[in-house]
């Protein structure tokens, strides 16, 4: 097998640690800000709260990393939006409330009608999957921040969208020990792990696969919520699983990570070039790219409605003591993060 000089996150020039003390300097800073509306502060976790007339409403924005280097590799712009809104919808509904509305920010190197109007193919799709509509935005032509190639265009895509919440904001502080850990699949990559994938993987080979668009589960967990009991939800993106230490740090729990489908397709590829469980794990969702806590006799009640939704559910794990997040492969443990 070809040897890569790139196997991590870090030496593809992401640095975790840097980027959480970047995190929480930012996290630190938000108090200065708290007006009337905010006094439910919910800093750190997948959305910022706040209320207006005795409701709750959450706020959520995100972009689509360096995926977007791919669909130009590919010439292929139709299907990035949809990621823009499931990376959007699917922390929203994290804490338990329903996405509403959201705006777009498109920055680019030049103007270019085209390439916005397929842009805006993939915007329509995902706001039309997850039911919410696209009321305004900002298109910037940024042509001194860009370094664009000849017949290219240059840009970067966000989205921002507005939730309303539930009477009881979930943010994992009712996770019991003993709760069972649910996986739903992904779609393949989703949005995160590319400044590492796209050095590590062949785009002739792989390219599609890792445009496939993000998946979209806002619908599926809104209505699991009003059948099951859920203690916590959490949408696996940036540090992939050791993200489960944002609720765990809430309900001064652990997360047992024993029961995995095996790594397929893409992630098998990745998962015997990188030949490091903690450095797949850390970066990318490995096939689940959403995770529940439940108490064990409402399972079915969560593998039911995501046959419904022709979702495959798994159940990955258990909710334990310890407040690590520990992966067991092969009878190895290996540990994603420690809080």
């Amino acid at each position: 097998m070809k040897k890569f000089k790139i196997n991590s996150y870090q030496q593809a020039g992401v640095n975790l640690k840097k980027v959480h003390k970047i995190q929480n300097t930012i996290n630190s800073l938000l108090f200065k800000t708290k007006n009337q509306y905010t006094k439910n502060f919910l800093i750190g976790h997948y959305a910022g709260l706040f209320s207006f007339n005795n409701t709750n409403f959450c706020i959520h924005t995100d972009g689509v990393g360096t995926k977007i280097l791919v669909a130009q590799a590919l010439k292929k712009h139709n299907t990035i939006g949809i990621d823009a809104v499931a990376m959007n919808v699917n922390d929203i509904v994290c804490i338990g409330a329903k996405p509403l509305v959201g705006v777009d920010y498109i920055a680019l190197s030049k103007e270019d009608d085209k390439l916005v109007n397929e842009i805006f193919k993939g915007l329509i799709k995902g706001c039309q999957l997850s039911g919410i509509a696209l009321v305004g935005g900002e298109t910037a032509i940024l042509a001194d921040m860009f370094q664009s190639k000849p017949n290219q265009t240059s840009y970067d895509l966000a989205m921002s969208v507005v939730g309303v919440c539930q009477e009881e904001i979930l943010d994992g502080s009712k996770i019991k020990q003993g709760d069972l850990i649910i996986g739903l699949e992904s779609s393949g990559l989703h949005s995160n792990g590319f400044s590492l994938a796209r050095k590590i993987l062949d785009i002739k080979k792989w390219g599609n696969k890792m445009l496939t668009p993000t998946k979209i589960y806002s619908n599926l967990v809104l209505e699991i919520l009003e059948n099951a009991k859920i203690n916590g939800l959490a949408h696996i993106t940036g540090g992939a699983f050791s993200k489960l230490s944002r609720l765990g740090k809430v309900c001064a729990k652990g997360f047992l990570l024993d029961s995995f489908p095996e790594p397929s397709g893409i992630f098998k590829e990745i998962y015997e070039i990188i030949s490091n469980p903690i450095e797949c794990y850390k970066t990318f969702n490995m096939g689940i790219g959403f995770v529940l806590v439940t108490p064990p006799d409402q399972e079915q009640i969560i593998f039911d409605i995501a046959t419904k939704f022709k979702t495959k559910a798994f159940r990955v794990g258990k909710i334990i003591p310890q407040r690590k997040v520990i992966l067991k492969m092969d009878k190895k443990e290996f540990e994603l993060a420690n809080y």
